[in-house]
């Protein structure tokens, strides 16, 4: 039970979408920022694509964040990595994300477009849902008396 709760609790890569339902397309790297990693999703038939944009910072404890998310347009189909900023070229054009604003502002909640128009920062309910029931299922290990050390 503890570990399904712990498992439950620790954040996805993405703030919108799911990452289980997506495939690495491209990544350009810049030494101070770190790794940019462009994805498009799938839901099916019945859902149309969207683009993932991640950042990963330097360092051993760091981890995958998106920082930005578009759910059918703009339709992001290449990244590129330029001295202070990372391109998104897309089929409108491009969007330049300044490093300092990924690495400081959108880590924390991505740039989010719904059919071409900026959307406030949101959070699934799927995902509240799971983060619910892990802090539960962690709330109920240690209630039942879950040993986390051997006698």
């Amino acid at each position: 039970m503890f570990a399904l709760g712990v498992w439950l609790v620790l954040p996805s890569r993405n703030w919108a979408g799911s990452a289980a339902g997506e495939e690495q397309l491209d990544e350009c790297r810049d030494t101070g920022a770190g790794v940019f990693r462009l994805y498009v999703g799938s839901g099916g038939a019945t859902v149309g694509p969207w683009y993932s944009v991640t950042l990963r910072r330097p360092g051993v404890f760091q981890r995958e964040r998106q920082i930005f998310y578009s759910y059918g347009v703009p339709a992001v189909r290449s990244l590129r990595c330029l001295s202070d900023a990372v391109m998104l070229e897309n089929s409108t054009g491009s969007i330049r994300l300044n490093y300092s604003r990924a690495v400081t502002e959108l880590t924390s909640g991505p740039l989010l477009y719904f059919d071409g128009k900026l959307s406030p920062p949101f959070m699934q309910p799927v995902r509240i849902a799971v983060i619910t029931i892990g802090w539960l299922s962690l709330a109920l290990a240690t209630v039942s008396g879950v040993r986390f050390y051997a006698k």
